[in-house]
């Protein structure tokens, strides 16, 4: 219930705030709201490799092996996907 009641606390004080507020306040709200927006998804891809990284990092000395044929079945499927992708499409567009 608390979680309501501050959303419905933050959507008035956004309302009194746009109804009141200078037009500098709401133009420098909108250019932190638009900066925050586009750092957000430059920043997630990092963190995924971060990640990925990190757990490659932690694997036993061994597994080299197993993480190269990993990464080679994997682009490998990405290829034949995009050449299966473009053969259908060659074929299947000119009939359209």
């Amino acid at each position: 219930m608390k979680l309501v009641l501050k959303l419905v606390a933050g959507i008035l004080a956004g309302l009194l705030l746009g109804l009141y507020a200078p037009e500098w306040v709401a133009r420098l709200l909108f250019t932190a709201k638009t900066v925050i927006g586009q750092l957000i998804p430059f920043t997630i891809p990092l963190i995924i490799l971060f990640f990925i990284m990190s757990g490659i990092a932690s694997l036993p000395k061994n597994s080299g092996k197993l993480l190269g044929k990993t990464v080679a079945l994997s682009y490998c499927s990405t290829i034949l996907a995009g050449l299966f992708a473009f053969t259908v499409a060659s074929h299947l567009i000119p009939l359209l």
